[in-house]
């Protein structure tokens, strides 16, 4: 196998000319076709708005098809969001809870992780929230171990923004199955740069964006889920795009869609 033509490679991302760039876990840089992409569709937007709404909204299916395979993952397994964070609300906001029930996560988990599920709170639910080792770090070991009967939900970063360790997502995973606990992966400081294959992590749901290792702009995200934990997730704001007959508006029937696109509520972005 001959080697990248890492030059070329790094020409069509202008940010390496004027620095070394070393923040991509908080923003990826922008590479010059995918400006150009976005400049087209802004282009179509100012001059034939009307004619390619439709185009779009295929256009939608077909990214989330190749985000879906490049995750190891069914394209019937994803619904793309405006962030992790919405991904992450999905989660939260599309369980029925009981008072009393628990969520346990890292204490140091980034806010977008920690808020969706905080604001249960409200309806009784407890996060337990567990603190690291003498290394600094949570292991899927730890939050197993604090696993209670009253546990619905298990969740972590795949990557620690704040120290950089990888949580063993696939033992994570399966001892929350062996306990009838879903797990909820945050992987914004992974998805673009390491080989995630859904389908072998086992984990129910994985999130993340698209402006860190995928290098474009702010607004779109990732939403994959297993087949089996939608029987427990459901959509919490669902909208014309959840439904199986989304083009007809006066069939207000809430039929949703059998796959994970029924967590997609309304139009998206469309340079996203």
């Amino acid at each position: 196998m001959s080697a990248p033509d890492w030059q070329s490679f790094r020409s069509v991302f202008p940010a390496v000319n004027e620095s070394t760039y070393l923040m991509t876990a908080r923003r990826g840089p922008l590479s010059v076709p995918a400006r150009r992409a976005i400049e087209r569709i802004l282009d179509e937007h100012t001059h034939r708005p009307g004619e390619l709404v439709f185009v779009w909204r295929d256009h939608e299916r077909v990214v989330g098809d190749k985000v879906a395979r490049y995750l190891g993952a069914s394209p019937k397994s994803i619904a793309l969001t405006p962030s992790a964070t919405a991904g992450l609300a999905l989660a939260a906001n599309g369980i029925v809870w009981k008072e009393g029930d628990e969520v346990v996560l890292p204490s140091i988990e980034f806010p977008a992780n920690v808020y969706p599920w905080m604001q249960l709170e409200r309806h009784g639910v407890k996060l337990r929230r567990i603190p690291p080792n003498a290394l600094g770090v949570v292991t899927a070991a730890m939050l197993l171990e604090a696993i209670t009967p009253r546990t619905r939900v298990v969740t972590a970063s795949h990557v620690s923004f704040l120290n950089g360790y990888r949580i063993d997502v696939a033992a994570l995973a399966a001892g929350c199955r062996k306990r009838g606990v879903l797990s909820v992966i945050d992987a914004a400081q992974t998805g673009g740069w390491m080989a995630i294959e859904f389908d072998a992590l086992g984990c129910d749901v994985l999130v993340g964006l698209a402006q860190k290792y995928f290098c474009f702009p702010d607004g779109l995200g990732f939403f994959l889920i297993r087949p089996d934990a939608m029987n427990v997730i459901k959509p919490s704001a669902p909208g014309k795009m959840s439904v199986k007959h989304y083009n007809e508006f006066l069939d207000h029937r809430l039929d949703y869609s059998e796959d994970a696109w029924r967590f997609v509520s309304g139009s998206m972005a469309t340079p996203q």
